[in-house]
């Protein structure tokens, strides 16, 4: 409710929340992501799908759904998207017919390449107001929140 005085909003309990200061500062992440990257259009999504055909060359689709937690679908929209903008290749898997293997064209290999070097100034940006003991605490104790058991049962 808006106090009219003095044009304030009472944010309840929305401040003790832990998962909105998550939302919050996931979304601050993205606008600030995206504004780095000068309206490249490439997401966060399409930005981490590159890094991990990068670094695991033929990795499979479903592989990469996994590891980014999103569900087959939406793995498929982000992977179609890169693939009509010649980034990457999806061919067969030889070993699994029902795989499909992920790999980088050469303009691929050197879009990631520039975009890494964004996303670190992004997350020098993200980071400025801490330390370099306090941004590592901050990861740690995020990867703990998001292995926490309620989150293990929601993967399943």
């Amino acid at each position: 409710m808006s106090n009219s005085r003095s044009n304030t909003i009472d944010m309840s309990l929305l401040p003790e929340l832990i998962g909105y200061h998550l939302h919050r500062a996931e979304i601050d992440s993205y606008r600030e992501f995206m504004k780095d990257f000068h309206g490249s259009k490439y997401t966060p999504k399409q930005f981490s799908v590159l890094v991990l055909a990068r670094a695991n060359q033929g990795i499979s689709q479903g592989a990469i759904g996994k590891a980014l937690g999103m569900d087959r679908a939406t793995t498929m929209v982000v992977v179609d998207k890169l693939q009509a903008r010649r980034l990457l290749s999806r061919e067969r898997s030889t070993g699994d017919r029902r795989k499909q293997e992920i790999h980088l064209t050469a303009r691929g290999i050197e879009l990631t390449e520039k975009l890494v070097t964004h996303a670190k100034a992004h997350e020098a940006s993200l980071t400025a107001n801490l330390s370099s003991r306090e941004t590592a605490t901050l990861r740690k104790l995020l990867l703990k929140v998001r292995n926490s058991p309620e989150n293990e049962l929601a993967d399943m």
